[in-house]
């Protein structure tokens, strides 16, 4: 796998992108997850759980490859409101540039939509009770206030790079993300996080408040495996994106990612065509 330059990290740093986005609502914390995210997880020298910090390894060059597409950058803020959100992507937009891909998430309001019967993909919602709950479809679960806890990570020289969510949740994130579960797309760094948190549990520095979070969604996880064996939605929305998954364009659809979606049916129709002009030429030479 190809990686480029400049780094997505060199600009996190340059930019002041961890101020930069604590300014555009002081009250709201917004933190990175996906690729970037778990990338800096897996690459930690060392993990303050107390303090919520994460240190980078010296070693690790702080760049994310992309494969010649634009890096992808999710933030998951902690509010529903939708002007909030938007300025979060408006601001990392000018910060990080056009090679740069910008989704931001944040809470969802309390309430039984057509999404939690039909959708596939699972979120942090509001319990409206002040609490907030993981869904995945039409199975919730109430979750602990750590569970939304953000890091902060530096780099080895102390460049504050930004702020992660915390390994648990992160980890859980790639777990329940998709109601049909790990993604093979992100089957090994799903491992990768899976085995350090392993570590971390075995050196005994998980704290009582971060095991409860692993709990919760080891609780989410037994739901979702209860009604996966059942002839009900969520077998059939599995099974549904267990197709889904082998077709890019449409799993990105399916996120509601539309320009990586088109960007994706590009590259496949591009595909297609030096496939059939190759088939063509040796055709053409018998």
């Amino acid at each position: 796998m190809q990686e480029h330059s400049p780094s997505i990290y060199q600009k996190l740093a340059e930019t002041d992108f961890h101020q930069k986005l604590h300014d555009v609502n002081p009250e709201t914390d917004s933190m990175i997850i996906g690729d970037v995210g778990v990338d800096m997880l897996n690459h930690a020298a060392n993990i303050d759980w107390q303090r919520g910090q994460v240190t980078l390894a010296h070693e690790h060059e702080p760049t994310v490859s992309h494969e010649g597409e634009p890096w992808q950058m999710d933030i998951m803020a902690t509010s529903p409101d939708a002007a909030t959100l938007a300025e979060y992507k408006e601001t990392a937009k000018e910060l990080l540039g056009d090679d740069v891909s910008v989704a931001v998430v944040g809470l969802h309001r309390y309430a039984q939509t057509w999404h939690d019967l039909l959708g596939l993909t699972g979120g942090y919602y509001q319990d409206g009770k002040g609490g907030v709950q993981y869904r995945t479809g039409m199975i919730k679960t109430p979750m602990p206030e750590e569970s939304l806890r953000s890091w902060q990570v530096q780099d080895s020289r102390g460049a504050i790079l930004g702020k992660v969510l915390n390994l648990p949740s992160q980890l859980s994130l790639l777990q329940h993300r998709f109601v049909s579960g790990v993604r093979s797309r992100d089957a090994v760094q799903y491992a990768q996080l899976h085995s350090l948190l392993k570590n971390e549990e075995q050196k005994g520095a998980v704290p009582d408040s971060y095991q409860a979070v692993v709990e919760s969604f080891a609780e989410h996880q037994s739901k979702l495996d209860r009604a996966r064996k059942r002839l009900g939605m969520v077998a059939i929305k599995s099974a549904l994106l267990g197709v889904f998954e082998h077709h890019e364009s449409i799993g990105l659809f399916v996120q509601g990612d539309w320009k990586r979606a088109i960007s994706a049916m590009r590259q496949y129709r591009h595909q297609l065509h030096e496939k059939y002009t190759d088939n063509k030429d040796d055709h053409e030479e018998k």
